[in-house]
């Protein structure tokens, strides 16, 4: 015997999904079609009711019927074109910003302040201008040079072992580098330490201090900006220091003469250079050199080493001057004399 209930396929509970899919679809539409049913309901019956009244009556409907269909049509792009329009705003205001910082970062800003609300008495004053009209330029390059002739900030190089005697505050003498043909004289200056560099230069052992010369702007004699200057700076602290000939160094070490006449090397530490004439040790030089640690005042010292000069070279020491003599200056102006073969 044969089962009298139909076989069960596997595509009716698809089906069946499907169908109820459709009906749900159909179900959400009614409005829209009965919306659209309704306006060609009307399309007819105002077709039917303007054609009883002539073709004129129907072309003006028609021409009626496309301006509406072009105002739609416009009130449904409003969407897009305001977006559009936000669009255009913000990129608007991106480049407002960006240019608002570009701006910023072109802007050259006066240092020095504004005289007149600050209450400063200097008078400044465009020196150079580097750069032209429309010119660009970069980061740290300079456009101009401004300056205050009645205020000059001198810098000045001295030797690097100095720097423990150096104070602010200690005079400054400035003297021009050449001499006045028409006054016969040099213009000096007084001043003083105004800041010290807080770090020293390696390569040439020195470090900068810097004079500040206060002036009158129509003083004639005055100093001039960029005019080569030389600077005699003088220790406030008072004390005695010994200084040997320039050219008594062979390196950073001295010969002395012991006193059984030979010669032997002493090693010294330079302190720092002076220049000048010093009458009581008897010798023309003008370019001396104060030791750190100097030997005892007395010490005879061989002024001028040559190549032959070794320690344990027996030598006769000579006199520099009877009357004054001595490389080095001692207390009561007595030396070391100078030796010879």
């Amino acid at each position: 015997m044969t089962d009298p209930t139909p076989p069960r396929t596997e595509t009716e509970p698809p089906l069946r999904a499907r169908g109820a899919r459709l009906r749900r679809i159909l179900w959400l539409a009614l409005p829209i079609i009965g919306g659209m049913v309704s306006q060609n309901v009307l399309n007819l019956v105002d077709t039917a009711m303007v054609g009883s009244l002539g073709d004129q009556a129907l072309a003006a409907v028609a021409a009626v019927r496309g301006e509406r269909a072009l105002v739609v049509g416009q009130l449904d792009a409003i969407p897009s074109t305001r977006g559009s329009v936000v669009a255009r705003r913000d990129l608007a205001i991106s480049d407002r910003s960006l240019a608002a910082t570009n701006l910023e970062r072109t802007v050259i800003r006066n240092p020095l302040g504004d005289s007149a609300t600050e209450g400063d008495d200097r008078r400044w004053i465009l020196q150079a201008l580097d750069v032209d009209l429309g010119e660009a330029v970069t980061a740290g390059q300079r456009v101009a040079r401004v300056m205050d002739p009645g205020r000059i900030e001198v810098p000045i190089r001295v030797p690097a072992a100095a720097r423990p005697t150096l104070r602010v505050g200690d005079p400054v003498e400035l003297v021009g580098a050449s001499d006045d043909a028409e006054a016969g004289r040099r213009a000096t200056v007084m001043s003083t330490i105004a800041r010290i560099a807080p770090a020293d230069d390696p390569s040439t052992r020195t470090t900068t201090i810097y004079a500040e010369v206060r002036q009158s702007p129509a003083d004639a004699a005055g100093i001039a900006p960029g005019r080569f200057l030389r600077a005699t700076v003088r220790d406030a602290s008072a004390g005695q220091r010994i200084l040997v000939p320039r050219r008594s160094l062979d390196g950073d070490r001295i010969y002395v003469v012991d006193p059984e006449g030979l010669v032997r090397g002493l090693a010294v530490e330079p302190w720092f250079d002076v220049r000048g004439a010093f009458p009581a040790t008897g010798l023309p030089d003008r370019d001396w050199v104060v030791l750190r640690d100097p030997p005892p005042v007395g010490t005879r010292i061989v002024l001028t080493p040559g190549r032959r000069t070794a320690d344990g070279l027996r030598v006769v020491p000579v006199p520099v001057d009877a009357e004054a003599p001595g490389a080095v200056a001692g207390d009561d102006g007595a030396g070391p004399d100078g030796v010879g073969p």
